[in-house]
C-alpha cells in the first residue's frame, strides 16, 4: 500500500447500516488486516459481477443451451466490470430524491412490505408481537429501514421480476368472476354523473326557508 493509499485509508469512514439495530457501524480500511479487507473486496467484486442475472437461468438445460446461458452470464459480468470500471456503479445507501423518483411504484411498494415483514420480525425476535403496535409506526419504522438500507430496493426488483417470470403453478381455467361483483361494476360504470346531484350529506341538510314577502308588498301578473 502507497503512502497516498495508506492516508487515505486512514481519513475514509463508511458508515455501514445495521439493519435489525437500525443503526450503522462506522468503519475504515484501516481497522482491517490486509488479508481481511482483501476478503471484503472479494465479497463485494462478486456481488457487483453477479448482478443483473436474474432472467438468466441456467437450472435444468443442458447441452448447448447451457453453454449459452452460461456465456450470457459470463458477457453480464463482464458488462459489470466495466460498468464498475467507469465508476457507474450506483452507491448502495446513497439514494436520494432525484434516484428515489425514478423508482417505480410497484418496486416501492414490494420494499415496503418487505421493510414492514422485517420490521415485524424483529418486534417477535425482541419478545413483542406485532399486533401491540400501531401500522402507523411499523410503517415509520419501515421507512426508516429503506433509507438506511437501499439494498431492500433491489430485492423488491428481484422479487417482482421472479414473480413476472415464473408461471403460475395452478390453472385457473375454472376460476370465473362473481356475477354479482361484475354487475356492480357494470352498474356502476354505466351510472351518469350530474354536476348537480347532491352529495349524502348535502341531501340530508334541509332546505333554507323562503324569505316571506315584505308587508304591503303587492304580487304582480303577467
Amino acid at each position: 500500500m502507497s503512502d497516498v493509499d495508506q492516508a487515505n485509508a486512514e481519513t475514509v469512514v463508511m458508515e455501514i447500516p445495521i439493519t435489525k439495530a437500525k443503526r450503522s457501524l462506522k468503519v475504515t480500511p484501516s481497522m482491517l488486516s490486509d488479508p481481511m479487507f482483501q476478503e471484503i473486496i472479494f465479497r463485494g467484486l462478486a456481488e457487483v459481477l453477479n448482478a443483473g442475472m436474474s432472467k438468466i437461468t441456467v437450472k435444468d438445460l443442458e447441452g448447448a443451451e447451457l453453454s449459452n446461458a452460461q456465456d450470457a452470464a459470463f458477457a453480464k459480468a463482464e458488462e459489470n466490470l466495466k460498468t464498475l470500471m467507469d465508476s457507474k456503479v450506483k452507491h448502495k445507501g446513497a439514494r436520494g430524491a432525484a434516484s428515489k423518483s425514478k423508482v417505480s411504484r410497484e418496486v416501492t411498494t414490494e420494499a415496503m412490505r418487505l421493510a414492514r415483514d422485517i420490521i415485524k420480525d424483529q418486534i417477535r425476535a425482541d419478545g413483542g408481537k406485532p399486533s401491540h403496535y400501531k401500522a402507523s409506526d411499523v410503517s415509520k419504522w419501515a421507512k426508516e429501514l429503506l433509507e438506511a438500507d437501499a439494498s431492500y430496493y433491489t430485492q423488491a426488483e428481484a422479487t417482482i421480476e421472479a414473480r413476472k417470470t415464473k408461471p403460475v403453478a395452478i390453472s385457473l381455467a375454472g376460476l370465473k368472476p362473481d356475477a354479482t361483483l361484475v354487475a356492480k361494476a357494470e352498474e356502476k360504470k354505466a351510472k351518469p354523473k350530474t354536476s348537480g346531484q347532491l352529495s349524502a350529506k348535502q341531501a340530508g341538510k334541509t332546505a333554507p326557508p323562503r324569505s316571506k314577502p315584505k308587508a304591503g308588498a303587492e304580487a304582480t301578473t303577467h
